[in-house]
């Protein structure tokens, strides 16, 4: 839980503002911030609209950060790719920023755990141009993001609309002395881990070198580097050999011409964000073509497998939504919301000959596992499963049991017995924590917990439980009894 919820009571069907707004329910938190669901009664016509409300606490350090947000989010002019912040007031001891609500949550999820645009060329194209507007209307303007992930990118349930959110280390100035402002692995090598204030690093720079990070994320659910220093082994791999993301990525020779000139450490060189989109418009697919697959290194198809569309397992129920968007059932396997259905399914055995449903992610980003088919070497000492699902009180299925019994074979509940959570990452909140899929790894050397019948025993195992207590409790008795009998003997 974020430590601003701390500080936030629960405003929960509160109302505020003279009764004009009324909280609903709680969608997530961030770091300077929550973020509810909330419904506005105009007071024209007295109908209600759904918006979406940050309640700030109010102190010395979080007032710069939300004057600055407000400040620069009303300077925007209205876009279709900009989130549209109506009003901010001030109650109490909080600040009430009243913004759209986009029930799709931020792009970060569908990246990270849904994988709703992976190898889906037209979805791809369709919200990064959406990006790439809402950034360009936003520097016509002469306001710098300088904080672009997609963390801080918003979208609806089906992605018709994606919307840039969080201004709150925007800036006017075009040459900026404010090192190390925004996330590290988005920022410009002349911004991050620098401190010499005779060479200012230019925002509008920034912001199009965190254009290309989030294409890079988009297409292959990775980013390619932590930072962009010469500490980094990744990005000094990138400056050594012009053609190292081929290297390690699927990705199309297209997209790598493009990202090598958006990623130019000279920055007069730069794409603008008029080529950006000229260049990605007239691109024709971002991943390689099955041949190339075919004939690339085993970091290549290990990328491939690892970010694979999300489809339906003969081993889980496929995700549930609620009827406001924002809960996600544990097993995440959300084919029938996501991209995956419009992509050709064919390429996961294509690759190896290997189904998707095979592949499991590690929770850590980064760490990858792989089928042996693909000639990958798996560690020896590791191996992947997937943590049973939640069991409600009325099972009758012992959750500890072995994995070859018939007991393990059974389909698991349905998700009607499940318990519901809300998936703090579906919110539109702007900073964001995110749920993560968490996978377990398990040594091989260790054999799991196996119990040879269940601790709540029925019928002849319940009596011979009774018969076995009454027999040690006779002879307890009985020690006791001669005991007595020796001291007053």
């Amino acid at each position: 839980m974020s430590p601003v919820i701390q500080y936030v009571p629960d405003f929960t069907f509160k109302f505020v503002d003279r009764a004009r707004y009324q909280i609903l329910n709680l969608l997530g938190a961030g770091s300077y911030g929550a973020v509810y669901r909330a419904r506005e009664r105009l007071p024209e016509s007295g109908k209600f609209v759904p918006r979406a409300i940050k309640v700030v606490p109010r102190s010395r350090h979080g007032k710069a950060l939300q004057i600055r947000e407000i400040t620069m989010h009303t300077e925007l002019p209205r876009h279709h790719n900009i989130v549209t912040l109506h009003r901010a007031f001030e109650d109490g001891a909080y600040m009430f920023i009243v913004m759209d609500l986009l029930d799709g949550g931020d792009l970060h999820s569908h990246i990270t755990r849904k994988h709703t645009l992976c190898r889906n060329d037209d979805l791809i194209k369709n919200v990064f141009l959406q990006i790439v507007d809402g950034v360009e209307v936003s520097h016509k303007a002469g306001i710098f993001h300088r904080d672009l992930k997609p963390d801080n990118i918003l979208v609806n349930a089906d992605l018709t609309r994606v919307c840039i959110a969080d201004f709150g280390l925007a800036t006017t100035s075009t040459k900026s002395k404010s090192f190390n402002t925004g996330t590290r692995t988005f920022m410009c090598p002349e911004c991050v881990d620098c401190d010499d204030r005779l060479y200012p690093y230019s925002p509008r720079r920034s912001d199009i070198w965190a254009l290309g990070v989030i294409l890079v994320n988009i297409v292959t659910g990775h980013r390619p580097w932590d930072k962009a220093t010469l500490e980094d082994d990744q990005f000094k791999s990138f400056l050594e050999e012009p053609d190292w993301l081929r290297s390690v990525f699927p990705i199309s020779e297209g997209l790598s011409v493009i990202l090598r000139r958006i990623f130019t450490i000279v920055p007069d060189e730069a794409l603008t964000l008029a080529e950006i989109r000229r260049e990605i418009r007239n691109l024709d697919t971002f991943y390689m073509s099955r041949a190339d697959l075919k004939l690339a290194s085993t970091d290549v198809r290990y990328m491939w497998t690892w970010y694979f569309p999300r489809v339906a397992s003969a081993l889980s129920e496929a995700s549930s939504t609620d009827s406001e968007g924002g809960m996600d059932s544990w097993t995440e396997s959300e084919s029938s919301e996501s991209g995956s259905d419009d992509s050709d399914d064919s390429d996961d055995s294509d690759a190896g000959n290997v189904p998707a449903t095979q592949l499991l992610m590690v929770a850590e980003e980064g760490r990858l596992v792989l089928p042996r088919s693909l000639g990958a070497e798996q560690p020896a000492s590791l191996r992947v499963v997937r943590p049973s699902p939640p069991r409600s009180k009325s099972s009758d299925e012992f959750p500890i049991r072995r994995p070859a019994t018939r007991r393990a074979m059974l389909a698991p509940p349905s998700s009607s017995d499940e318990p519901s959570t809300a998936s703090s990452s579906d919110a539109p909140i702007t900073p964001e924590t995110h749920a993560l899929d968490v996978l377990v790894a398990e040594p091989n050397g260790i054999e799991p917990l196996v119990l040879e019948r269940p601790l709540l025993c029925h019928g002849k195992d319940s009596i011979r439980i009774r018969e076995k207590r009454g027999s040690v409790g006779a002879a307890v008795r009985g020690f006791a009894r001669s005991l007595v009998s020796g001291r007053s003997a």
